[in-house]
């Protein structure tokens, strides 16, 4: 059995993920309100486990103009992001930086003008143990588990969820 929780930054369950299992087994899922996934694997088994959520029913939601505010303030150096989640949250077009044409996306789903983010993507997770060699740059980073052979029962593989444009960690689930 591999088994874990999808949270926010802020300790939010994250629900209506979608959880793929990909390798020598495959299925999917999609989280409870409890954010809880588990797979049954057999053994020795050669998996990836890959969240992805794109199925928001307000797009905007936790993304606000004080996000702007704060992804400006980082930008010009006057105060930075407090920590990679943060970091990977305003890189909204996916270039492995934050820059003002982030801004200019973001703006674009909070004026409703569009509905996803490049890449139809509106949520980036990483891998809860992750070790960020630099935090202040924390690019390329883990999005998925890989394990080689599965042997025994893995719990607690969990995900850190951020919703895409969300600097101050007030989407609402």
């Amino acid at each position: 059995k591999i088994s874990g929780s999808i949270k926010s930054e802020s300790r939010s369950y994250v629900p209506g993920v979608s959880v793929a299992l990909t390798g020598q087994s495959e299925s999917d899922m999609l989280t409870a309100s409890d954010g809880l996934y588990e797979f049954l694997v057999p053994a020795e088994s050669a998996v990836t486990i890959t969240p992805s959520k794109n199925n928001d029913g307000i797009p905007s939601n936790g993304t606000s103009t004080f996000d702007i505010i704060l992804i400006r303030k980082h930008i010009l150096g006057n105060q930075s992001l407090s920590s990679p989640y943060k970091i990977i949250a305003a890189d909204v077009n996916q270039s492995a930086s934050v820059a003002s044409s982030d801004i200019v996306l973001i703006r674009a789903v909070i004026l409703g003008n569009n509905s996803t983010f490049p890449n139809n993507k509106l949520w980036a997770f990483v891998n809860s143990d992750y070790a960020f060699s630099n935090p202040l740059n924390p690019f390329p980073y883990e999005n998925k588990r890989t394990y080689a052979a599965v042997n025994s029962e893995m719990t607690d593989q969990n995900f850190i969820g951020m919703k895409m444009g969300d600097v101050n960690n007030s989407w609402d689930p």
